[in-house]
């Protein structure tokens, strides 16, 4: 049974009104040969302790990793698990557990908030990873897993990296770290060589609609499921993203100004103007989101690319984006001299040789 009471969940960095989180929003949608596999090596005994699931942002990988979650603890004895789709039957009871993240046998490590500046920290810090020391320390009540899910990985800080490191070094029986990640190359080598990965693909146009439609979210203007699908590069994220808010006339401006060599002031303090003004909080929010998910993408690209270099200066420039856009609010800073100058940023980062 899917809950749809959304204050069920704790609250993240990355949440968006009216959309269920990852730990709300039931079986992953168009990754059934990834489930098949890992509820398969579950059930052969063949499951890795570390897991790292990746691919591009918003396309299920958290929601996936709840369902695993979900599934281990319903089953612990892995001789009496069945073989079941994704979309298996979930007791209520666990269902409201997991995603409250009361179960004792499950932990969510994500940016932790900030109660002065009442924003969400840019990064995970060692004191959260420290913490899953104590979760591990408590005997599993049915013998069965301890699940860690950090998510995303490359949100952890070199202090936060090196602790988590310790763990996976030496980790106890039945334990199982999910780690999510859109750019497994920003994680420490020690940290990739110590998990398993298995990489998710983008999801094509019907499973983008089966979510979109299952989440609530409102059909594209024209219907178009397929266009909307290529503009999100097959992420449910940003698809919403772009059906919400003005997202499609917001991703619009953005990319035209990143698709040109010549930087486009004009068309920038325009896109300044109508998402940095008083009384656009949405309209400045999705642009912020919308820009983070274009960094994600970018430097994951790039890497894949073979463009080490331009990746690491995206991923340098992804964690100070979040930082301006944590002082921008903090402060009351000028927002819209900070839409033009993260465009005029990112742009010179995406020609830059």
């Amino acid at each position: 049974m899917i809950a749809t009471d959304e204050e069920l969940a704790q609250p993240a960095h990355d949440d968006l009104d009216g959309v269920p989180p990852p730990s709300l929003s039931g079986a992953p949608i168009g990754h059934n040969e990834a489930w098949d596999r890992l509820q398969g090596s579950y059930r052969n005994g063949r499951l890795p302790q570390g897991l790292m699931l990746a691919g591009h942002f918003g396309i299920g990988k958290a929601t996936l990793a709840f369902q695993l979650a979900r599934y281990l603890l319903l089953h612990p004895l892995r001789n009496e698990a069945p073989a079941t789709g994704p979309d298996f039957a979930v007791p209520d009871s666990l269902f409201r557990q997991v995603a409250s993240g009361a179960h004792p046998g499950i932990m969510h490590i994500r940016r932790p908030f900030n109660a002065k500046s009442k924003t969400f920290r840019t990064r995970i810090t060692a004191e959260e990873v420290r913490s899953i020391g104590r979760f591990l320390g408590h005997t599993s009540g049915d013998g069965g897993y301890r699940i860690v899910i950090v998510d995303p990985a490359e949100d952890m800080n070199i202090h936060a990296a090196n602790a988590l490191l310790k763990v996976l070094e030496e980790p106890p029986k039945n334990t199982l770290f999910l780690l999510i990640t859109h750019a497994p190359g920003r994680l420490l080598p020690t940290i990739r060589s110590r998990c398993q990965m298995m990489r998710l693909a983008p999801l094509g146009a019907e499973d983008m609609k089966t979510a979109l439609v299952r989440l609530g979210v409102a059909e594209p203007p024209d219907g178009d499921y397929e266009r909307i699908c290529a503009l999100a590069e097959g992420s449910v994220r940003r698809a919403i993203l772009l059906l919400a808010f003005g997202g499609l006339d917001i991703a619009e401006a953005v990319d035209g100004i990143l698709r040109h060599n010549a930087f486009d002031l004009q068309t920038a303090q325009a896109a300044a103007a109508s998402v940095g003004g008083r009384g656009s909080n949405d309209a400045f929010d999705q642009f912020n989101r919308y820009v983070d998910d274009q960094l994600t993408q970018l430097a994951h690209t790039r890497a894949l690319a073979g463009e080490s270099a331009n990746a690491n200066r995206l991923s340098v420039y992804h964690g100070q984006f979040n930082e301006a856009v944590e002082a921008v609010r903090t402060y009351n800073l000028d927002r819209r001299h900070h839409v033009i100058k993260s465009l005029r940023d990112v742009h010179e980062l995406i020609f830059r040789d």
